[in-house]
């Protein structure tokens, strides 16, 4: 993570549980760190066991942080179940949150930019 320029810096894929490298150059673009989201990373940073700049940010206890929680069990249990109580009926999955964040962040700094000039 670059947290002085608002980005998180993907250098690890997973698919199915395996670990490697990223597939595409598009995989590998930084995406965009809200400033609120930053605050709470680096507030887990410093009491998270795993804290180093090579360790995953949500490091899997039961590995001794060798390897993340993995993600189909918070997608299945969490995030798909909310985004039906919220009527989203589309097949929502992790890239879909990753473009759809990026895409919000990426106009609200326009926006911002925008009013400033005004």
């Amino acid at each position: 993570m670059n947290f002085t320029a608002g980005e998180i810096l993907l250098s690890r894929g997973i698919v199915r549980q395996n670990i490697g490298e990223m597939k595409t150059e598009a995989s590998r673009k930084p995406v965009p760190l809200d400033a609120g989201l930053a605050e709470v990373l680096m507030g887990w940073r410093r009491v998270c066991p795993y804290n180093q700049d090579c360790d995953y940010i949500f490091a899997s206890p039961d590995m001794g942080g060798k390897q993340p929680y993995w993600p189909t069990s918070a997608m299945a249990d969490h995030v798909r179940p909310a985004a039906q109580r919220v009527g989203i009926t589309k097949r929502v999955g992790w890239h879909t949150l990753r473009h759809t964040f990026g895409t919000l962040v990426k106009r609200a700094r326009e926006r911002t930019l925008r009013l400033r000039k005004h």
